[in-house]
């Protein structure tokens, strides 16, 4: 049932028409689409009644076809860092590619052609397209069934017929079976192919809201996506996936040089609740003689659970300094992006993280403007908007305050897809915190619901506002990147190699 969603209702195959069709001066090539019906297909998502086109050459192997829509401004990625982008603006002819793209006027399709292989890569002709303001359709024959990609997830390397979730949140199917939400914390809407004749290419969807991807056996490929714009980048390579592979690296920035120590040996785990157990453990490490590099923290080390803090009777700073310096080990702490509430906690005291975000207005905020508020290990939180021009300084604030009482060699970002033990927003009566609010959020009630259960499940609500009125709809998946990118900064100024694990990740983290 949940593989025929829209495909019995849907007959939109013929649903566009080109009308008018021209050629920027800067080598962009654009069409103008109309909708040829008279009625809405979705009584709670407005179908755009007009496209616009465009495709870009950037290279000889790598091009752009986006669709927008043409009466109303959605949310695009932005083409600046940390987000992928080319760096290089200047545009060639088609003629000069390595591929070619047809355009079919009226239904508006296309196809893009290998010249060098005359292989078909993507044909939309005869397939659904639907472009409304909650649900994008696209579908494409593809050459062969060889497809690998479309992260975060556990399951074979080449991908079976199947619906592939790209959606990250905090209740992950760890083993994917291929029936659609098993994706695990992150988000890469990236899709390696491999042609009939062994010839590589590589697809990127530059759209960060909530999608699923289908694998039908035809072999073909279909996109259901809540929002935002079609925007497809390809890079086209050769029987070498590694050619193809290393023009997406280029693209999003390529990746962080990882520091020497790195590649010696971890020991990470929960429970360690004194310094007492590190000393033991890096004992037994010793006596065995087992090379021990690196030690993690997890929460443990917080004072109830709270980030930015040290519980320092049972980590004391001096001894904990001492035990890293005698071994000759690097230190490794946990970091949560929730700010601690300690008022609605119970407790009199409120921590600087807490203050300083609300002195610098840095926090999520809910539709009705007040801070959003969500629960994690401490409790009650509030999250960093690190779309806020004002976050970034305090990002590093509070991490160089943690800094000043035991320095870190690097650091473990986590629960950032960002994770909420409730689902959507927490609500305080009296002194305690409510996980559920009863309210029915306005995205719960969109045509498409990618993974079969309700976005909102353990993480933040969806119409939460970041700073300039970004919905959290369209941008969840972007706060663990962005969070890479100050974090990054902030031990540039430590080490010319920073180390960082970040749990979520999506296109572009690997540069941080």
């Amino acid at each position: 049932k949940y593989l025929q969603t829209f495909h019995d209702i849907l007959d939109q195959e013929d649903a566009y028409k080109i009308v008018h069709e021209w050629k920027d001066a800067n080598q962009t090539y654009n069409w103008i689409a109309k909708y040829k019906r008279p009625v809405e297909t979705f009584p709670n998502s407005k179908t755009a009644t007009c496209l616009h086109i465009s495709l870009a050459f950037h290279s000889k192997n790598s091009f752009r076809l986006k669709i927008l829509d043409g009466t109303s401004k959605r949310w695009e990625i932005p083409e600046v860092a940390p987000f992928p982008y080319f760096r290089n603006k200047t545009l060639i002819p088609q003629e000069e590619s390595c591929c070619s793209i047809e355009i079919h006027r009226d239904p508006f399709t296309f196809v893009i052609i290998n010249k060098a292989t005359k292989e078909v890569l993507f044909d939309t002709r005869g397939k659904k397209f639907v472009y409304s303001n909650y649900f994008i359709q696209l579908e494409t024959k593809l050459p062969s069934d060889a497809v690998y990609g479309f992260g975060e997830r556990a399951y074979k390397f080449k991908l079976n017929p199947g619906i592939y979730t790209i959606w990250g949140r905090h209740e992950p199917d760890v083993l994917e079976d291929g029936k659609g939400g098993g994706n695990i914390y992150s988000h890469h809407p990236v899709g390696l192919f491999r042609g009939q004749q062994g010839n590589f290419f590589l697809t990127y969807l530059r759209n960060s809201n909530p999608k699923d991807v289908i694998i039908t056996a035809e072999p073909g490929l279909t996109y259901k996506i809540t929002g935002g714009v079609i925007d497809l980048v390809f890079f086209v390579g050769d029987k070498y996936p590694d050619t193809a592979i290393k023009l997406y690296h280029e693209y999003i920035g390529k990746f962080a040089m990882m520091p020497f120590w790195s590649m010696g040996y971890h020991q990470s785990r929960w429970g360690y609740k004194s310094i007492g157990i590190y000393e033991y453990v890096i004992s037994q490490f010793k006596n065995y003689d087992i090379p021990i590099d690196v030690l993690w923290s997890d929460v443990d080390y917080m004072v109830g659970n709270e980030t930015f803090t040290v519980d320092t009777v049972n980590f004391p700073p001096d001894r904990m300094n001492k035990m890293i310096k005698e071994h000759k080990i690097k230190w490794v702490p946990i970091i949560d992006c929730g700010i601690k509430i300690n008022r609605i906690n119970g407790q009199t005291t409120v921590s600087r993280a807490l203050e300083e975000g609300i002195k610098r207005n840095i926090f999520l905020r809910n539709y009705r403007g007040d801070y959003m508020l969500a629960k994690v290990w401490p409790g009650a939180v509030f999250f960093p908007d690190f779309f806020h021009p004002n976050a970034d300084d305090y990002w590093k604030d509070m991490l160089e305050d943690l800094y000043k009482i035991i320095p870190f060699s690097g650091l473990w970002i986590d629960m950032n897809e960002v994770t909420n033990f409730a689902h959507g927003e927490c609500q305080v009566y009296g002194n305690h915190l409510i996980e559920r609010t009863g309210r029915i959020s306005p995205f719960s009630n969109i045509p498409y619901t990618p993974g079969r259960r309700s976005l909102e499940t353990k993480t933040s609500s969806l119409d939460a506002v970041h700073h300039g009125g970004i919905l959290e709809y369209d941008v969840h998946d972007l706060f663990s990147i962005m969070q890479s990118k100050v974090t990054f900064e902030y031990m540039q100024t430590k080490t010319k190699l920073p180390f960082i694990l970040s749990r979520s990740t999506s296109p572009g983290n690997g540069q941080y």
